[in-house]
């Protein structure tokens, strides 16, 4: 049990490692696609343009977030925590609703609807990883040894 526990963190952090790094190079692609800003990627239509120069910088700061949720939900996954993860994306997303409601532009959308989408399942998907890590056994553990 202990072997299979220790496979299990050293698994769990490696891949965040990964996902961390490639999110910031996700970050560093988006800056430089906006600085550049090819015509041929972004479009050449001026109002659509103007519109994806703006949510660039916002999007680079969320490919960390995003890179790190989706690693974390697929650690989860591969532990079964299937219930953390339907609970947690349907309490995120009423929050990313009712945040949507109050949006009136785009920065609004992505700065309040995606982000409270994604910060809502990192955290569900980070409790179903330490869960699978067994943070939450030991405790109940330790609790029934107290209890006596």
């Amino acid at each position: 049990v202990d072997r299979k526990r220790r496979t299990i963190k050293s698994l769990t952090l490696y891949m965040l490692k990964l996902s961390i790094v490639q999110g910031l190079l996700g970050s560093l692609s988006v800056l430089l696609l906006r600085r550049w800003a090819p015509d041929f990627i972004l479009t050449n239509d001026p109002a659509v343009r103007r519109n994806i120069l703006v949510l660039l910088p916002h999007i680079a700061a969320q490919m960390a977030l995003v890179s790190v949720t989706l690693v974390t939900e697929a650690l989860a996954i591969g532990g079964g925590r299937f219930k953390w993860l339907a609970g947690g994306t349907t309490v995120s997303s009423v929050v990313a609703i009712v945040k949507l409601r109050g949006a009136v532009d785009l920065v609004d959308i992505w700065n309040g609807g995606i982000v409270a989408l994604f910060v809502g399942r990192l955290v569900t998907a980070s409790l179903a990883v330490m869960d699978m890590n067994g943070l939450f056994r030991r405790r109940e553990r330790r609790q029934k040894k107290i209890d006596g």
